[in-house]
């Protein structure tokens, strides 16, 4: 009896060891063959090697898979096939073989940018005929045919520039196929590396002579490297260092790269984009005159010293700003920290606020609480020009319905703020033009002794709105 006492507590004591050595080993098991798991499990990522996590998630009722940056050279097998959504930017892909998403029927997105793709097989996209969204931009592709996108007719956004595109016979009906005015956003932006009189030329450009020309094209071939790989040429900041997302919106994702400057080439058609938490301290004049879909822009943390006033208008100070470049300055001053960017865009508006069409467009595209907001700012510069565009702004009688929930404020600084100050002085400018008719001037009954005080405390300039006002 002793005996079997003693080998049960081994056997115990052994099963108890199996356990902690391999903790989680049956949860492991349970999520085996699922990318993430179950969404009700507490650890919704799943890993396919060791330290290389992929996730899978919903957003907006629509579902993903993030596997970007894990050195991945294949798709594996077992990633959900109801994705609509997948995110492979920045592995080792090499080859697009014959049906590698054919698996996922549902797909709607594929995000194949910055990898080293240098061959699409012409069956690689088989059964995606609901993709509209095919990302192939930064990668190693020289030749491409129209056969291979057959299977996704519904392809409506494709994405092939700064690949090595070798312009000759062979990218025919490629070019044919973008040349067609209903495909208008298929395969912009995208040139020819070689051969050498086609270099920079863009797909969407050439006429098919020019493909065809083969005594041409057979004495600019170019000559084979060393390395097997054709040479990229970087400028010197390039935007391929950052992350372009097309959904929810066209973002490119410049975050902590180390940046000194804007990049040069920016897509036309980012609608976000956040160079935040580099080391820009310049901007160059009209630096996104040509990201003409560009409506937030987040340039925080950067130690910005300079900005030339055409970075914020595309114009200068004196012109009248049209309604886009209006919400482009409005969604910079909502979306930076920067305090210099600040202050530039609320004289970029104050000045602009002095032209009547302007205090209209700048109310219709909610521009009044962006500016109102400022008065908050514990930079006294700032709080200054923020009034100072308000005052600009309150010259129209319908902004002054919007602008009356900061008179209070207003009254409160200008009487407790210091004497003869900028800001006071602004605050008094505001008050004045919010009570030159009847309609707001009960606003002011409660601070009237105080404000008198002001009048007899401070100098000239401080008195003379007040003098006006009375």
């Amino acid at each position: 009896m002793r005996v079997v006492t003693i080998v049960i507590l081994l056997f115990f004591c052994k099963a108890a060891e199996l356990r902690k050595a391999s903790p989680g080993g049956a949860r492991n098991r349970v999520n085996h063959g699922r990318a993430g798991g179950s969404r009700k499990s507490s650890n919704p990522v799943k890993r396919y090697a060791p330290g290389l996590p992929c996730e899978v998630y919903t957003y907006l009722h629509e579902k993903y898979l993030d596997c970007q940056e894990r050195k991945l050279v294949y798709v594996l097998p077992d990633w959900p096939q109801d994705l609509l959504h997948m995110l492979l930017a920045r592995n080792k892909i090499r080859i697009l073989k014959n049906s590698m998403f054919s698996k996922f029927k549902k797909l709607k997105s594929l995000d194949l940018q910055q990898n080293e793709i240098s061959k699409i097989e012409s069956e690689a996209f088989f059964g995606l005929n609901k993709l509209t969204t095919l990302l192939l931009q930064h990668n190693q592709i020289k030749v491409l045919t129209e056969e291979v996108f057959i299977y996704t007719p519904l392809l409506s956004y494709l994405r092939l520039y700064d690949n090595p595109w070798h312009c000759t016979c062979e990218m025919e009906t490629l070019i044919s196929m973008l040349q067609i005015p209903r495909n208008r956003n298929l395969g912009n932006y995208a040139k020819c590396e070689s051969p050498q009189e086609l270099k920079n030329k863009k797909l969407r450009q050439i006429k098919s002579e020019q493909l065809c020309n083969e005594e041409g094209n057979e004495q600019l071939e170019p000559k084979p490297q060393l390395s097997g790989k054709p040479p990229v040429i970087k400028t010197e900041v390039d935007s391929s260092l950052c992350h372009n997302y097309v959904f929810p919106i066209q973002t490119l994702d410049c975050r902590r790269k180390e940046l000194k400057k804007v990049p040069n080439n920016i897509p036309p058609d980012i609608v976000k984009l956040d160079l935040s938490h580099n080391k820009i301290n310049q901007l160059r004049p009209k630096e996104f005159e040509d990201v003409h879909e560009l409506k937030k822009l987040n340039l925080s943390s950067n130690g910005i010293q300079f900005i030339d006033p055409e970075d914020l208008t595309s114009g200068s100070y004196d012109d009248t700003l049209n309604a886009e470049q209006v919400q482009k300055l409005l969604y910079l001053l909502e979306s930076t920290e920067d305090p210099i960017i600040i202050e530039r865009a609320l004289v970029t508006l104050g000045n602009n606020a002095a032209f009547s069409a302007n205090q209209i467009v700048i109310r219709e595209l909610g521009g009044i609480p962006i500016v109102g907001s400022k008065i908050n700012n514990p930079n006294q510069s700032i709080k200054e020009k923020a009034l100072n565009a308000l005052n600009n702004l309150s010259v129209n009688v319908e902004n002054q319905i919007k602008i009356k929930v900061y008179v209070s404020q207003v009254c409160e600084d200008v009487i407790s703020g210091p004497l003869n100050s900028a800001v006071q002085l602004a605050g008094l400018r505001l008050l004045t033009n919010m009570t030159v008719t009847n309609a707001h001037q009960d606003m002011l009954s409660s601070y009237i002794t105080d404000l008198f005080h002001v009048l007899v405390t401070g100098n000239g300039s401080t008195k003379c709105p007040l003098y006006r006002r009375s």
